[in-house]
Parts: structure tokens; sequence; C-alpha cells
């Protein structure tokens, strides 16, 4: 009990939390309702899909850090490992959506309402992205929907089993992930759209106050307060201090626009990523 305890701390350590939940929320099904454990998984699982699901349809998308999501995401993850939907989505991209998807201007003002709720109210002036998100949330879904709904889903008591002999099925599943996928890389090209955005705007402004620093205030103020000196020690000693002033504001100034502008062209080349 003990081991098995110290090895769910490990896998939360590495970030395998909703996998552990799913897991012992599994164990304790099977233990309360006197069910199987598999009958149990697939019990969570429909549960863990449905909520994740409903959090879709009501928020336009999944929302960033959405515990629905990741709760669902973990319980694949347990049942099938990554390797294994990787291979789900291969069987996914040979496949062609089962059914029409067509774009109400409803669902675009949907999809545009999750990119505000969860960039600082921006959302992408390109309708096509809009679009193709609504379009993926759709696919998602319905072929989600479409597992659910399936006779055999109802009818079998192992999860794993079921999929292993439903290569329609799994393949629905594998497409449904790809949509998903799809709709996380528009957030991601979009979120890096935004900061270098804010970055620029970051830059504009470090420009403007370094500029008036270095070619305004820095030298006007040096020059006021070394004009009326005399050729005296006190005098030398102002002047000292004064040109160590004049030039630790023109470094500071400097160093200021050189971090803004280093940040805007990392920020550009994050966003020519995929």
């Amino acid at each position: 009990m003990l081991k098995e305890k110290l090895k769910d701390l490990g896998r939360r350590i590495i970030g395998e939390g909703a996998e552990v939940n799913f897991k012992n929320a599994a164990s304790e099904h099977s233990r309360t309702h006197g069910v199987s454990i598999e009958e149990a998984k697939k019990a969570i699982f429909a549960d863990r899909l449905r909520h994740a699901k409903m959090e879709m349809n009501l928020r336009g998308g999944v929302p960033r850090h959405s515990k629905e999501w990741r709760a669902f995401s973990g319980a694949l993850n347990e049942l099938f490992g990554k390797n294994e939907l990787d291979l789900f989505r291969q069987d996914g991209s040979r496949i062609a959506t089962p059914f029409p998807v067509n774009i109400t201007n409803k669902e675009i003002r949907s999809a545009e309402t999750h990119f505000k709720a969860n960039f600082d109210n921006n959302a992408p002036r390109d309708m096509r992205v809009l679009d193709d998100f609504a379009r993926n949330l759709k696919t998602a879904d319905g072929l989600l929907g479409m597992i659910t709904a399936d006779p055999r889903f109802g009818a079998s008591r192992d999860l794993q089993a079921l999929l292993a002999a439903s290569p329609d099925l799994r393949a629905y599943l594998g497409k449904a992930l790809l949509s998903k996928d799809g709709m996380e890389m528009h957030e991601r090209h979009f979120g890096r759209k935004v900061m270098h955005d804010k970055t620029m705007e970051g830059l504009g402004k470090a420009f403007k106050e370094s500029s008036y620093m270095m070619l305004g205030r820095a030298p006007a103020d040096y020059a006021k307060a070394i004009m009326h000196l005399r050729p005296n020690l006190p005098s030398f000693m102002k002047f000292t201090e004064e040109t160590a002033k004049f030039f630790g504001r023109e470094i500071y100034a400097g160093t200021k626009l050189a971090y803004h502008t280093g940040k805007a062209v990392a920020t550009k080349l994050n966003t020519l990523r995929k």
C-alpha cells in the first residue's frame, strides 16, 4: 500500500496527477459499486468525457488550464497510453468526418468569445482562424458524441477491449483528438501573437522614454548642473559627480531600450514556431 502511494506521489510530481486521479477513482468506484475494474474505468471515463463535452459547448472551446479536459485527457492516457493515442490519431487522419460540419455565425461568435475570455479580451481578426477553430470544436464534439451514443459503447463493459475490436470508434476518437490538437494550435499561435504585440507596445514605450532621457533630459540636466561651475576643488568634485550621474542615466536608458528590443525580437521569432 505504501509502495503504491509513493509511486502515485512520484507520478504526480512528474505531471501525471490526472492519470493517478482516474486510476484511484476507478478503484474506488469498483469497490463501492461492486463492479469489475474494467466496468469502473468505463464509468469514470464516460463521466470525464461528459463533463469535458459540456465545458466545450458551454465555453465555446476548451479553456486554458481546463480541469475538465485535463481529467478527460488523464483518463485517456491512463487507459491507452500516449503511444496508443498517437496510433488512434493516425487512424483518425485517414477518415473523413462522418457528418457535415456547417458553421453558423453564432458558432463563430462563440469561438471569438472563447479567445477573448482566454487572451485578455483579444481575439483573432482573421475569420479563417475563427472558422477553423469552430469547425474543430464542432468536429470533436460530434465525434465524441457518436462514440458514447454507439450501442456498442453502452453494451460494453471493457472500454479498452471495445476500442481494440472497433476500428471505426478508434478512428473517431483519434479524429476528435486531432480536432482538439487543431484548436490548441490556433490558441498557441494566437497566444504568441498577443505576447509579441504586448512586447512591441513595451518597446515603443521604452523607445520613447529612453530617447527622451538619452537625447533630452539627461544632457539638459547635465549641462544645467555644470554650467556655472568654477575651477576649484569643490566644483571639480561636483563635476565628477554630475558626469557619473549623466553616464549612469545614459547607460540605464540604453540598457532598458536594448532589453525591450531583444524581448521583441525573441517574441517575434516565437511567433514563427509551429
